[in-house]
């Protein structure tokens, strides 16, 4: 048997120390903007030419829901103190800026009429502006489970070059086989694609089992709550309540959902619960007291009919006495 070079024997391990590396050196960068307070190479540029993210293949700016809230707060701070941590912004070819990092305080600062902000301008192109974006995203205070998730996916997307229509499937297929790998030695995948996948993960502190157990499902939502979280219309919290509901009220409650306080939203699904019944654990909703008691008179009414047509005068009677409680009943139900 001919001997393996060793640089081929070492290249996988190679290339995802040096992507472990990389994302380091990107949130050691990301972290520093936070730290430096304006002291450094940063400019002051106006704040009506600067735009999100733009990207081919919808891949803009990763993070889409902002807390109204805590947009609130920071217009708050801003106003008292400025803008104390820079934005990182790429030009672009009409002459305007695209964020990077620190879309929430461009946003506050172009709500408050901010006329500059303080910004650092690096020129990224597409591949670079996205994974400094996402990781930007990943490593920031307050990030939703569902977008750290989806964040971290599309890293890794990003770094596999899963591109078209069915990326999402693609993502969440491969990782099922690097995890099926790492606990078989088998799978539908090399060992090179593996590795990648777990340094990727291993930088922001996950596990390749863990990850595939407990962060694939968060994805598995309705599509329709899924997209209206990526596209800001529905914060992660209220889409986790929405999913457990069945799916003919979804569209509703998405619409309410939508800028919704989760007080709000609890309130509208215990609408449904009384008019249409309650919902069990399992998320199934059950026939309301109401539905109930119209059913069995329905079924009595049914039975008596049949004893009057065919004959049972007592069993007939008792039908009867049902047939008029459960009548008074509904009556007093509404």
């Amino acid at each position: 048997m001919p001997r393996r070079d060793l640089n081929q024997m070492f290249a996988p391990a190679t290339a995802a120390a040096e992507k472990s590396e990389e994302i380091a050196s990107l949130k050691a960068e990301i972290e520093a903007l936070k730290t430096q307070n304006g002291q450094g190479d940063f400019q002051e540029i106006p704040v009506n030419e600067i735009t999100s993210l733009r990207l081919p293949e919808g891949m803009g700016q990763p993070r889409k829901y902002f807390d109204p809230v805590k947009l609130e707060q920071l217009k708050d701070s801003i106003e008292k103190h400025g803008v104390l941590e820079p934005i990182l912004v790429r030009p672009t070819s009409d002459g305007k800026y695209e964020t990077v990092s620190g879309e929430r305080r461009w946003r506050c600062c172009k709500e408050i009429g901010k006329p500059t902000i303080l910004a650092s301008i690096k020129p990224l192109n597409n591949t670079d502006a996205l994974e400094v974006a996402l990781i930007a995203t990943i490593h920031s205070e307050g990030v939703s489970t569902i977008e750290e998730t989806d964040s971290v996916l599309s890293l890794m997307k990003l770094y596999l070059n899963i591109r078209g229509d069915q990326r999402d499937k693609k993502i969440k297929t491969l990782l099922e086989s690097a995890k099926n790998f790492q606990q078989t030695g088998y799978g539908d995948i090399d060992q090179e694609t593996v590795d990648l996948v777990e340094a990727t993960l291993g930088s922001f502190g996950f596990k390749l089992g863990s990850f595939v157990s407990n962060r694939l499902p968060l994805l598995d939502m309705a599509e329709p709550i899924l997209e209206a979280v990526r596209t800001g219309d529905l914060s992660p919290t209220n889409a986790l309540l929405i999913n457990r509901i069945p799916e003919e009220y979804h569209q509703d409650l998405i619409q309410v959902g939508a800028g919704a306080t989760k007080k709000e939203l609890r309130q509208r699904i215990s609408e449904i619960k009384n008019s249409s019944g309650s919902i069990n654990n399992s998320g199934i909703i059950e026939p309301s007291l109401r539905d109930r008691v119209h059913e069995q008179y329905r079924v009595v009414r049914q039975k008596a009919t049949w004893q009057k047509i065919h004959g049972n005068p007592k069993l007939k009677k008792k039908m009867e006495r049902v047939d008029t409680l459960l009548k008074e009943i509904l009556l007093d139900l509404g």
